[in-house]
């Protein structure tokens, strides 16, 4: 037995001759300028109103005109940049953006600052995701990609505060005019320092080059700018005004049509079974509202202090920073709550901390003062406002993973079957499961207690009964993004392992996770017993994944024993690219997927590892009468060596006595996970039947080989010849044809 570190060092990105940092720079440089655009204009709203004589509802749309039409067309901003090239999107947008802001300096009528505004949100709307799918591409998933999103992270925050303040400066020193040339130049910067510093990037993958959705990005922008304009208008004709209900009734009527556009269109912006998922669509909805409250308050309380308290821009922009800063404060926050509270209690938290502060922001009278009453609620609501986004944005992140049909095929939805196999349809245990599944469930083999979790986007962890009944389901607290496919039960305990893939929006294989040399690997052991989640133990363990595991108990020290196969930061990448498909995947490789084991010491807090065998394995699988008790024998597959030497091999390991038997299948013959089917009366562990379904990679067929688990070198006991080829590596569990009715 020997103890290695998996994993290697992170390797830089980017083509060769490639300065990172600088083209970081130059990419954050974009981000600032866009987010910075979305609050400089606040502060100004009153000269603005003065200077070219705009009224009330028009004064809101200086800002709504920008914002609708940036976060409209965001999406298809980011569908153009992989389908024309992201360095080539990200030009053109910063072009159109400047040459946008400038109009919006020079404009003399309001249609024309309206007009020069809603450009300025088309360029930010093809800039944004541009600049932030060239930062992925530019930084592979590690600590490099780590640091530049966190420089990302910082700078968008930045933008924001900085906007509120520059605001009051520029329209203060030298009118509101220079409040768009300033972004205007800042764009030109920008757009020189992309040319010299960002290199092109590889083209976008055949897979990639999906159609335009550009009736649904049409349908959506009309049909928000309708509901807008219904609404702004509302306040000063009423509610039951001809104009009013006209621009509401077209507002219905175009996001009607949008459902229909997406529901039929090949490559949707939005696809309509994201909002089927979870809390996908609650989330969003709060994100959305949220999104409405931070708008509008720095909309609304600059033109109070100016136009109420008498403020000069100067005072009312500076006034705007500690609701800003409180908000970076919360999101950086945030995830720390989370880790002692969890996400749903965090969540909470920061909602009632921005409810607060909205309650006091009522109070306020017209011979107020900032400090006396608009401080504290700004610091309230910035807090809440950072910390809830941070955890509905974890909510929403299904959007993102669910952007491809394969991206959640880890989370599934559970389905009855009758005895002949055919489906009844989605089984809730009468409404008591609320959650997807994760695949590899595990079943008590003493209480006959089925456990099973959820990963989307909270851990849950559910029991049921043998009857069907949901007996628990509990979030478990400090879980993080690493990617969960199977788990382990003992006697006591539940035992999640988080290894180093994670959840990355930014792959574009169309499965969102990749290697993460930040990602800290972590086994999480959580008592089954009395509310476990609240007593759940998180300990670091070396980089590396695994898929699948064999099992776990507990040892007669009380320390529990993990066994499965694990995989390296080089070996997941060789793997990885081959099942998505990549150009260069070439032959099928050798993960290095060796079989370790975990102890946990409970009681001196730490993990002892170790790797146990030198074969490359994958699908472990044990006599299921053993599920978190010790066990003896374990089945597994084995791959071809390194050089793609050997066949595709069953091991049968003895771990009393350390022996291993081979059964190679043959060349070209790929079989899948084994099932252990305990024979009738069987009282040896591995007396019974190894069931494992092969394809002939060479024929296109499939059969099923039932084999004698006592003995692999013995004749299969049956061989049957299925009528269709089955996928390879195709897996799953055994009933009793009693139990199929």
């Amino acid at each position: 037995m020997s103890r290695s570190r998996l994993g290697s060092a992170a390797k830089t990105g980017g083509p060769p001759g490639t300065r990172p940092g600088l083209a970081l720079a130059a990419l954050a440089g974009a981000q600032f300028v866009v987010t910075l655009s979305t609050s400089v204009v606040n502060v100004a709203l009153p000269a603005i109103r003065d200077g070219i004589g705009l009224t009330g509802s028009g004064l809101s749309w200086v800002v709504n005109s920008y914002g609708l039409a940036f976060g409209a067309l965001l999406l298809l901003g980011g569908r153009a940049a992989d389908l024309l090239g992201r360095r080539r999107v990200l030009l053109a947008g910063l072009a159109l953006f400047a040459a946008a802001s400038f109009g919006a300096g020079l404009a003399t009528a309001p249609w024309t600052l309206l007009t020069a505004r809603t450009l300025q949100g088309v360029g930010a709307a093809a800039v944004a995701p541009a600049a932030l799918s060239l930062v992925m591409r530019l930084f592979p998933p590690g600590p490099r990609r780590g640091g530049a999103l966190g420089v990302w992270g910082a700078v968008s925050g930045a933008g924001g505060a900085a906007g509120v303040l520059a605001g009051g400066v520029l329209t203060e020193g030298l009118g509101w005019s220079w409040v768009f040339h300033a972004a205007g130049l800042g764009a030109v910067v920008v757009l020189a320092a992309t040319v010299a510093l960002v290199p092109a990037v590889a083209p976008p993958s055949r897979e990639a080059r999906r159609p335009l959705d550009i009736a649904g990005a049409l349908a959506v922008t009309a049909g928000l700018v309708a509901l807008v304009h219904g609404l702004t208008t509302a306040r000063s004709a009423g509610w039951g005004a001809p104009p009013v209900l006209g621009s509401l009734a077209v507002a219905a009527a175009l996001l009607v049509l949008l459902v229909l556009i997406e529901r039929r269109h090949r490559e949707p912006l939005v696809p309509p079974r994201l909002f089927a998922q979870g809390p996908v669509a609650p989330a969003n909805l709060v994100m959305a509202l949220l999104g409405a409250v931070w708008v509008g308050l720095f909309f609304f309380l600059p033109l109070h202090q100016q136009q109420v308290l008498g403020a000069g821009p100067l005072e009312a922009g500076v006034s705007q920073l500690p609701l800003a800063v409180a908000n970076m404060l919360g999101s950086w926050a945030a995830p720390r709550l989370a880790r002692r509270l969890g996400p749903h209690l965090t969540l909470a938290a920061g909602l009632l901390a921005q409810s607060a502060g909205l309650l006091w922001l009522t109070r306020i009278s017209a011979r107020g003062s900032f400090l006396g009453d608009l401080l504290g609620p700004s610091v309230l609501i910035g807090l809440g406002l950072g910390i809830a986004f941070v955890q509905l944005t974890a909510a929403a992140a299904p959007i993102a993973a669910t952007a491809r049909p394969a991206g959640r095929a880890d989370a599934a939805e559970l389905v009855e079957l009758t005895g002949d196999l055919e489906t009844v349809g989605a089984y809730d245990f009468g409404g008591r499961l609320t959650s997807a599944m994760t695949a590899h469930p595990k079943e008590d083999p003493e209480t006959g207690e089925l456990h099973f979790f959820a990963s989307s986007p909270f851990l849950i962890h559910h029991v049921a009964s043998p009857d069907g009944q949901v007996l628990q389901s509990q979030e478990v607290p400090g879980a993080g993004a690493a990617l969960k496919h199977d788990f382990v039960i003992t006697e006591h305990h539940v035992v999640f392992l988080e290894g180093s893939v994670t959840f990355d929006p930014g792959e574009h294989s169309g499965i969102p996770y990749a290697w993460s040399d930040v990602q800290q690997a972590r086994i999480g052991v959580m008592p089954r017993r009395n509310g476990g989640a609240s007593r759940v133990r998180w300990f670091d363990i070396l980089p590396g994944f695994g898929m699948h595991f064999a099992n776990a108990y507990e040892d007669a020290q009380g320390r529990i024993v993990i066994e499965g196969p694990a995989v390296g930061r080089d070996g997941w990448q060789r793997s990885w690219n081959w099942w998505v498909g990549a150009p260069d995947r070439g032959a099928e490789p050798n993960s290095g997927s060796r079989t370790r084991r975990w102890t946990v010491d409970l009681t001196a807090g730490r993990v002892a590892e170790e790797q146990i065998d030198d074969l490359t394995v994958e699908f472990p699988t044990i006599n299921e009468a053993y599920t978190g008790r010790e066990h003896r024998y374990q089945y597994a597959l084995s791959f071809p060596d390194d050089r793609g030497v050997g066949n595709h091999t069953l091991v049968k390991y003895d771990r009393r006595t350390g022996k291993r038997q081979l059964l190679p299948v043959g060349n070209g013959q790929l079989p899948s996970e084994a099932v252990f089917v305990p024979a009738a009366g069987a009282t040896d562990e591995d007396a019974g039947y190894l069931l494992t379904v092969v394809s002939d990679l060479n024929a296109d067929a499939s059969r099923m080989l039932v084999l004698d688990a006592s003995d692999l070198s013995l004749p299969p006991v049956a061989t049957v010849h299925l009528p269709r080829r089955v996928p390879a590596m195709i897996h799953g569990s055994w009933i009793p044809d009693t139990a199929a009715g």
